[in-house]
């Protein structure tokens, strides 16, 4: 997913972060980075995922976490200097354009979607399960009302293949950011079989939106405003699909947690779109994020800055990988922060412009 030069070392990468996911049949699903999963013939029948819920340890599979003691400062990059930024995009126009699809909009595999529904359903313990339709699916998304003084909305979008309660970056954000007075509400994306190849997912970059405003609604209905979106890896992406192409729906700032630029060797047309999003952006990744998110990290940066939005900003966690493990805390702090500030500014801007 990520723009890799030599393919065997985006391969090993993938195998370096290699996780297990039980199926109810007695099987596992081998999820590579980016949730990309392997044939189950791939599986060790022997690993037990660990979890801290006893009723669905099939659904986290136990990763090691990162040393405390071990994390550098945060780097800030601002766009108030994004003059080379800027002249780097316009040198290189094709570098977001977006690919031609290839057929209609992909809509997933929905015997997938149910078995993560069942699965995490049966476990949830931090939230209530919430089911929506849209663009003719019904899908799984998981509430936590928020705690203390509300704060606005944040809808959270997981990576490839994964679900609404991905333990690594969609969970942390989704679980901590109501004790910080955000109401969250975690949707099931589409997803495709195991043996996809991670450019298949490009018309799913589309099939995507129908969910995604659906979640927006919901929130707003049920006054849980200004709504955010928060996407990770290839969530981030769908996210920029959306707002680029959806201005008016009713969003007011844009996470991008791992933003990829690429699914596999085809372009996701992430920059181009970026260049679309009206509404305030947070570019933030890892230090030891996959070698194309941090590549890429000025032509994001200079796609920001020609969106022209302001209280956008790109942050830069520095020991995080791109599942932020062991950084959980500086990842929900920088969100939460972030939000508030540009929630801030925007109602001083519609008081400013009141008559």
């Amino acid at each position: 997913m990520d723009d890799v030069g030599a393919r065997g070392q985006h391969v090993g990468h993938l195998l370096a972060q290699a996780r297990e996911v039980r199926r109810e049949d007695g099987g596992c699903d081998q999820v590579l980075a980016h949730g990309l999963e392997a044939p189950a013939a791939h599986c060790h029948i022997g690993a037990r995922p660990a979890s801290r819920r006893a009723r669905s340890r099939q659904l986290y599979p136990k990763r090691p976490s990162r040393a405390a003691s071990r994390r550098p400062p945060v780097r800030l990059q601002p766009l108030a200097a994004t003059g080379f930024a800027l002249a780097l995009l316009a040198a290189l126009p094709a570098a977001g354009a977006p690919s031609a699809p290839s057929g209609p909009p992909a809509q997933g595999d929905a015997a997938k979607e149910r078995r993560w529904a069942e699965q995490i359903v049966e476990g949830l313990i931090d939230g209530e399960a919430v089911w929506l339709e849209a663009g003719g699916a019904r899908f799984l998304a998981i509430y936590p009302p928020p705690a203390g003084e509300p704060r606005g909305g944040v809808v959270v979008l997981h990576g490839m293949g994964a679900h609404p309660d991905w333990p690594e970056v969609v969970h942390p954000l989704r679980a901590r950011l109501p004790e910080r007075g955000w109401a969250t509400l975690s949707v099931q994306l589409p997803v495709l079989p195991n043996e996809t190849r991670p450019e298949d997912y490009a018309p799913l970059l589309d099939a995507a939106a129908p969910r995604i405003a659906a979640a927006v609604r919901w929130l707003r209905a049920r006054g849980h405003a200004p709504v955010a979106l928060a996407g990770h890896s290839l969530g981030a992406a769908m996210g920029v699909r959306f707002l680029a192409r959806r201005p008016d729906a009713g969003v007011f700032a844009f996470v991008a947690v791992g933003l990829p630029s690429r699914l596999g060797e085809a372009d996701a047309g992430t920059l181009a779109a970026l260049r679309k999003v009206r509404v305030p952006v947070l570019d933030l990744h890892g230090g030891l994020d996959l070698p194309g998110v941090v590549a890429d990290a000025r032509r994001r940066l200079a796609a920001i800055a020609a969106a022209g939005a302001a209280g956008s900003r790109q942050v830069r966690i520095e020991g995080a990988d791109h599942f932020f493990d062991g950084f959980e805390d500086e990842l929900v702090a920088q969100v939460d922060g972030w939000l508030r500030r540009v929630r801030e500014d925007t109602g001083k801007g519609k008081k400013e412009r009141k008559p």
